[in-house]
């Protein structure tokens, strides 16, 4: 059933599956990115259109930033029901971080669903793990290049954050290689890496 009116993407990029796909594109979509001035740069070179009316924004001080009254101006109604996605971001902010900004939203606007993945902490805590060789060395480069992953959540936490902070009903949550086996004859990435999790 659907719950939303609206669609918010933290985070958008060049991701176009917003102007694409038909259960995304009968809604209005916003978008918060701290690269907004590039993305319509590359929009524009390559004489492409999107619908998504994108601000810009820092993900970690939306509060401080007045986010909220560019979202506005450009017809976003806080009071709409609100389909919030958050995807890949969650990896590059500290855990308080990420729980910030999706309470800042959940006290500002209308959230009524939420899809979004996250770093499984136990996969980089467990010493033991099967393939934490290649998860070292995931880290290792991550870090070098700049791009460090900060993001590690508990699945018992993220349950809790969603059901008592935020007040959502029904949570559904699946690993990335459980998704993958899906959709491919293999799996390719460390399955238990990350949780895809949609509530509403």
């Amino acid at each position: 059933m659907e719950t939303y009116e609206q669609i918010l993407v933290l985070g958008i990029g060049l991701d176009t599956k917003f102007d694409e796909i038909s259960l995304l594109t009968t809604h209005k979509v916003y978008a918060i990115d701290l690269e907004e001035t590039a993305i319509k740069a590359i929009y524009a070179e390559a004489h492409l259109e999107t619908k998504v009316k994108i601000v810009r924004g820092n993900l970690v001080d939306l509060e401080e930033s007045s986010v909220l009254d560019r979202l506005i101006a450009e017809g976003f109604d806080p009071n709409k029901s609100t389909f919030v996605i958050w995807e890949g971001g969650t990896f590059y902010l500290s855990a308080s971080e990420v729980m910030k900004t999706l309470l800042y939203l959940k006290r500002t606007i209308n959230i009524t669903r939420f899809a979004g993945d996250f770093l499984n902490a136990n996969v980089f805590h467990d010493k033991n793990h099967e393939l934490k060789e290649m998860i070292e060395q995931v880290l290792t480069i991550l870090k070098r290049s700049g791009n460090e992953w900060k993001g590690f959540f508990d699945e018992r936490e993220l349950k809790e954050f969603f059901f008592e902070k935020c007040s959502l009903k029904k949570i559904e949550m699946r690993m990335h290689g459980e998704v993958e086996a899906s959709l491919y004859k293999e799996v390719v990435v460390i399955p238990d890496l990350i949780f895809f999790i949609e509530c509403f």
